[in-house]
């Protein structure tokens, strides 16, 4: 299908050919006509007014000229958006209205300030052969990664990947025209009429697809782009087709570090291309640290002057830097990129660092709403400072943060656990919470775009980040601030409505996502029409009630504020279930379904893994093992010296019986070695390692197995396995803080401090991580303050170290009772 925008390609005269449609005609109501934007074989697309003044990009596509293999234009247009419309992607060109009206298909698409090939155009009237080389690449690295969802996550391919499809919005592309989109497990007819000769790949032309195609078009758009040539050129479209399947390309005209790569995505084979687009784009940017200096003029001779190597290192990702930032700020690292901001670390000249963002498509000067941004001052929230307003970019500077509630989150995941303790994470909200509300009820401002990596945490307190700029920087230049936030946006925002309680549901999926280290799943399968419907059973059957109404698609049915939900929560802390990690007293998790980008869901069996601590020889463990073993009636699997697995059945339903399928678990054992020095007197333990899993059995079954018969096995081992004084008397409960202690050295001096994360604590010992082994067995304790307990210092006496995960390690110590504590000269 030719392309539908002005480009050498299309039918496309001038501004004065005649169209089919004319100005101020509305062809949809509310939809007027402006001024013709391109026309081709199969239709014409316009810019119009849409209601409201906005400006949308409109395509009309007839159903009954040149039809091939007996499907008309409109449909085969309208069946390839039906497999992209669902799509969403911040470098994917949305469609946001299709009608079909007089035999005519009429589409209403994003409007893009200009395509990658306008831009060349304008680069060789500057006298420039193409595009500067590493903002291309920037380019193509957006392209390649939208390509890559669409071949990986959803099978398909675009299959017309050329300039005049890669749009540009504010420096960066979206890839439209979806008019040939194909599955890969469904190829569509299309003839080869309907493709661009120029850019298809071999197989297209063959009439076959492969997950490379689109790969080998973007190579020749790379090369086209940088240097004004392609690498097949023929005066027809017939010559052109024999050249992509027989022919070598002409790759003269690319700097000798580019040309091995590009003749690796233009290969014959499409098994013999980069695994992805995303890896071609790679590959071009290792290649920049060595490259060649661009020519500023077309000039005659340039074939035969010889062009000068310039060593060099640089950023393909790096956008432009504002000239003004030059004197003040020192840029450094690229931190993030959307399509809307771009977000590096900066030093000023006393060296402290900042965090500079520079934003994209907004309002110009004097718009009120930006100096209300940066009026904004709260305790909680993280102040920005105008750097730089001009038209269409605005650039901002605050400082940086240590963590997040992302890094805080993935930090006790690194621990073994499953999520942020249930407590800690509810302080953290609540500040949270008390600041969105009110800034709700005051200026009437919300967040729109809350995530875990938006709420910054600085010692017991939080600071959010980007507060403001969804409701007063990207809304009013009519951006979808639901595309920047779609994994935690309320339901209503994703069809650009804005509910007062839209921050309440984004703070709940936050809430549900770190306290048990899952993202909530779809109950059901989302229908066309209906709200989805999330399962909320990783929560304790309260919390389920709670959070399900801050998540119910109808905002009138939510919390009444954020601090609502948060202490309704508070109240339930109670009866609420710890996740399943405290269990067995080193932690246990359920692993869920694992998702992979090229093949979708594929659900593992279920499993739990648990470790132990005992002071007992590995040969009597295994002696005891073989206790357990037969207490619960297993089969022996492996026994060697350092593990053991058993086979334990259970019960066969009728179903199992008929397919002969055995259900029950498999139980392994790894047992650790003694491997660290220790101070005189302290007890280092052997690990154990449990690891359960559910065999022949559905997911949900051997979940539920695990839920029931996990916690009993778990109980038998250490029955097992510890003996006397191993035995815990006192009871323990949960205390996940960071605190420090301070080794007391055998002059009586006091060491240098050591971090520690707080495990549990009973009335007579604490339990805790460290990432070395302590140098003596007398510390002392500085217990931090939390919520629920004031600060406080304490002699303690290191029992047990042993090995815990990878870089970390467990230590239990002995707290003195109130009567034997120092006095406080001492202390000091």
């Amino acid at each position: 299908m030719p392309s539908l925008h002005r480009d050498d390609e299309a039918d496309v005269e001038n501004e004065s050919a005649d169209f089919c449609h004319s100005p101020d005609m509305e062809p949809i109501p509310g939809y007027r006509l402006l001024v013709p934007l391109g026309r081709g074989g199969f239709g014409e697309v316009w810019k119009c007014e849409a209601p409201g003044g906005l400006l949308k990009a409109i395509k009309f596509v007839s159903g009954g000229l040149h039809a091939l293999d007996d499907n008309a234009p409109a449909e085969e247009e309208l069946r390839a958006i039906q497999r992209v419309k669902a799509i969403r992607h911040p470098f994917l060109l949305s469609i946001e209205r299709v009608e079909r009206i007089s035999n005519e298909l009429i589409i209403v698409m994003e409007l893009a300030d200009r395509n990658l090939g306008d831009l060349l155009r304008a680069e060789r009237e500057a006298g420039r052969t193409g595009i500067p080389r590493e903002r291309l690449i920037g380019y193509m690295r957006e392209a390649a990664e939208a390509l890559d969802v669409l071949n990986d996550q959803h099978g398909l391919q675009h299959l017309d990947i050329k300039p005049q499809n890669l749009f540009l919005f504010s420096n960066h592309i979206k890839i439209g025209d979806f008019g040939l989109v194909s599955s890969l497990k469904a190829p569509g007819g299309q003839g080869l009429a309907a493709i661009t000769p120029t850019y298809a790949s071999p197989e297209v032309f063959k009439g076959s697809l492969s997950s490379h195609s689109d790969q080998y078009s973007l190579a020749i758009v790379y090369q086209e782009l940088l240097t004004g040539q392609r690498p097949f050129v023929a005066k027809n479209a017939r010559m052109l087709m024999l050249m992509h399947c027989q022919e070598q390309p002409i790759l003269d005209s690319l700097p000798v570090c580019d040309r091995a790569i590009v003749a690796r995505a233009l290969a014959k084979n499409p098994t013999d291309r980069f695994a992805s687009c995303t890896e071609f784009v790679n590959a071009l940017s290792f290649g920049m640290t060595e490259v060649v200096a661009p020519l500023t003029e077309i000039q005659p001779e340039a074939a035969t002057t010889s062009r000068k190597v310039v060593k060099r290192s640089v950023d393909p990702t790096r956008p432009m830097i504002p000239a003004c930032l030059d004197g003040p700020l020192e840029i450094g690292e690229l931190v993030s990129r959307s399509p809307l901001s771009d977000v590096w670390r900066a030093s000023l000249a006393d060296g402290s660092q900042r965090m500079v963002s520079v934003l994209y498509g907004c309002a110009g000067p004097g718009d009120p709403n930006i100096a209300l941004l940066s009026s904004l001052r709260h305790e909680h929230i993280e102040p920005v400072e105008v750097l730089l307003h001009v038209p269409g970019q605005i650039v901002l500077c605050r400082q940086t943060s240590e963590r997040t509630l992302r890094d805080e989150s993935q930090a006790y995941r690194a621990m073994g656990m499953v999520g942020i303790p249930r407590r800690e994470l509810l302080y953290q909200l609540r500040l949270v919470a008390e600041t969105l509300d009110y800034f709700a009820q005051h200026p009437g401002i919300q967040h729109l775009a809350l995530n875990p990596r938006s709420i910054e945490l600085s010692q017991h307190s939080v600071r959010i980040v980007h507060f403001g700029l969804a409701q007063l920087v990207w809304l009013p230049a009519n951006q979808d601030v639901a595309q920047l936030n779609a994994r935690y946006a309320a339901p209503e925002l994703l069809e650009r409505r804005i509910s007062s309680t839209c921050d309440q549901y984004s703070l709940a999926l936050i809430y549900h996502e770190l306290l048990t280290g899952e993202y909530p799943t779809f109950a059901k399968p989302v229908r066309r029409g209906e709200p989805p419907t999330l399962s909320l059973d990783r929560l304790s059957p309260t919390d389920q009630v709670l959070v399900g109404r801050a998540l119910h698609p109808d905002p009138s049915k939510r919390w009444e504020s954020l601090i609502d939900l948060i202490r309704a929560l508070e109240a339930a802390s109670a009866e609420a279930e710890e996740p399943v990690q405290n269990q067995g007293g080193f932690g246990a998790s359920m692993i869920g379904p694992l998702r992979t980008p090229s093949q979708g869901p594929r659900v593992l069996d279920p499993a739990m893994h648990m470790r132990f601590g005992t002071s007992l020889s590995s040969d009597l463990i295994k002696q005891r093992l073989e206790g357990f073993r037969n207490q619960w009636q297993a089969k022996t699997l492996t026994d060697e010296s350092a593990r053991l697995v058993y086979q334990m059945s259970t019960p066969q339903n009728f179903w199992q019986r008929w397919t002969t399928r055995q259900p029950g678990l498999e139980i392994a054992f790894t047992i650790g070695q003694p491997d660290i020095a220790v101070p005189s007197g302290v007890q280092t333990s052997v690990v154990v390692q449990l690891h359960l899993e559910a065999r022949n059995c559905a997911f949900e079954e051997g979940r539920e197995m695990l839920r029931r018969v996990g916690p009993l096995l778990a109980d038998s081992v250490r029955q097992h396995l510890q003996i006397g004084s191993g035995v815990r008397k006192q009871q323990r409960v949960a205390w996940h803080h960071p605190f420090q202690l301070w080794p007391i050295l055998s002059n009586r001096d006091i060491g240098e401090p050591i971090d520690c994360q707080g495990k549990d604590i009973s009335l007579n010992g604490i339990g805790f991580y460290v990432q070395k082994p302590l140098p003596t067995a007398e510390v002392l304790i500085a217990l931090p303050k939390t919520p629920q307990t004031p600060s406080e210092t304490v002699m303690a006496q290191i029992v047990r170290v042993q090995r815990f995960v990878e870089g970390w390690f467990e230590v239990g110590a002995v707290l003195p009772p109130p009567d034997e504590l120092p006095p406080d000269e001492e202390l000091e």
